[in-house]
């Protein structure tokens, strides 16, 4: 039984806090020594404790806002379906979210059969772009983002083909569905990062909580029973290879993932030393209103301060490129997680040595923009908490030797003296995938793949228009 102050402050909590708090309390009850006194005190602790950060969550989600301030839910209507609305229930059953997805595109579909294509030159385009806007601020309402589309392209007819093709995706269920999945994922995480449960501290998890790790870590062992279970077929020779074996000898095996990037790495250190270009290693990190573990914390997620960063990171590229400036570099950059999940920057950057000084007044200005006052200490600017920039020095080895070390924690840590390095690499992983963060980033370098866009007109979407 549960407190009296836990009976009436628990059903305002948001049903995932809920779930939270009675995990917490019944693995306290395991634990030995347990006294009906303690586990009272333990559970009136975490109820409190859930209190004060269930704003986040309903403020980041307020389809699961419990409070009676919360906006009223809109529920998704259909001609052969009820009718549902977003919520935890729903985002939580499999079977719940195909029901949605159903009625979204179905909703999707009655929205582009009202519009009508007027005449001219641009009237189809126009239709479509009416069609697709609309269709986006649907699933933004609903914190799913639909296809992202050029700005610019060189004809009419590429516009059309592209918008096409993004609100074809935003029609077929699967995709819907897809999308929700990643969306419970990034709630459930987000719930226990605000809650407190990932970090270096007692009762945390490093970069991601326990509880997403072990659905993550279910989903690489369903995965990888599958491509066991599964034969590649040769229909020229006739010839049957395990799927296990074709996977082992491509990057999907993270060994060989890492000795590529290994290789690449290489590769760039040599070809800077044939063009006389001075190696640079740089730490980035965001302002403390991005970290969990700060008190200025701003709610924000992984995903939300890696893209601050990267934003930053394109406009240091920017300034790389204005005519007066036109630094002549090239690197690798590694996006890699704080305990408490924040992404920082390792970049191993090569640029010209007259250019060395212009780069490097480039980054930190950048980097230390935002809240520059916190890097005040006594009376002192010391942008260090934020941003380090080191010179590759020849005599204590090689840069691929540095980089080795960044690459191999973050793929299976393989080499590493720590003992736990492997699992260090797979929680890393785990974040990178969870997030959907790009760890490794390569810039200035020789592509390794080529796109082919062979996707073929849908005119079909017209003919739902009226004419």
């Amino acid at each position: 039984m549960y407190t009296l102050f836990a009976r009436e402050f628990m059903p305002r909590l948001p049903r995932i806090v809920q779930d939270d708090v009675r995990f917490q309390v019944s693995r306290r009850k395991r634990r030995t020594n347990a006294t009906h006194e303690n586990i009272e005190r333990f559970t009136n602790d975490a109820v409190k404790h859930a209190l004060k950060w269930s704003p986040y969550i309903e403020d980041k989600y307020s389809f699961v806002d419990e409070r009676s301030s919360a906006p009223e839910r809109q529920r998704f209507h259909s001609g052969a379906r009820n009718s549902i609305e977003l919520n935890h229930s729903v985002l939580m059953c499999d079977e719940a979210l195909e029901h949605l997805a159903n009625n979204l595109a179905e909703m999707f579909t009655r929205q582009i059969q009202m519009i009508e294509i007027e005449e001219g030159e641009r009237a189809y385009l126009d239709a479509l772009e009416t069609a697709f806007y609309g269709i986006r601020e649907d699933m933004k309402r609903l914190y799913i983002k639909a296809p992202q589309i050029k700005k610019k392209h060189e004809t009419i007819q590429d516009a059309e083909r592209e918008l096409e093709r993004a609100i074809r995706r935003c029609l077929d269920v699967n995709y819907l569905v897809r999308k929700f999945k990643f969306l419970r994922t990034q709630y459930i995480e987000y719930s226990q990062i605000a809650l407190g449960r990932v970090g270096g501290g007692k009762g945390q998890r490093k970069y991601v909580s326990s509880r997403s790790y072990a659905r993550w870590e279910k989903k690489q062992i369903e995965a990888e029973q599958f491509v066991n279970s599964m034969s590649v077929l040769s229909e020229e020779s006739g010839q049957a290879f395990d799927l296990a074996e074709v996977v082992k000898r491509t990057t999907a095996n993270p060994e060989n993932r890492r000795i590529e990037l290994v290789v690449r790495s290489r590769g760039d250190e040599e070809r800077a030393i044939e063009l006389g270009y001075e190696g640079l290693f740089v730490n980035w990190t965001l302002p403390s209103k991005y970290h969990r573990n700060s008190d200025k914390w701003n709610g924000c997620t992984p995903k939300e301060a890696h893209e601050v960063m990267m934003e930053k990171w394109k406009l240091a590229r920017a300034w790389f490129k204005k005519p007066k400036i036109d630094i002549q570099w090239f690197g690798l950059r590694v996006a890699e997680p704080h305990k408490d999940g924040t992404p920082h920057a390792h970049m191993f950057l090569y640029v010209r040595p007259d250019q060395k000084q212009d780069l490097i007044d480039i980054i930190e200005g950048i980097a230390t923009e935002e809240d520059k006052d916190e890097l005040i200490i006594d009376g002192k600017l010391d942008i260090t908490p934020r941003i380090t920039i080191k010179a590759c020095d020849p005599a204590l080895g090689t840069a691929t030797g540095y980089i080795i070390k960044y690459i191999s924690k973050n793929i299976n840590g393989a080499h590493m003296p720590e003992g736990d390095a492997k699992q260090t690499a797979l929680s890393a992983t785990a974040w990178a995938r969870i997030h959907r963060i790009k760890q490794f980033s390569q810039s200035g370098s020789p592509s390794v793949a080529y796109g082919v866009n062979c996707a073929a007109p849908m005119q079909w979407i017209r003919h739902l228009m009226k004419s």
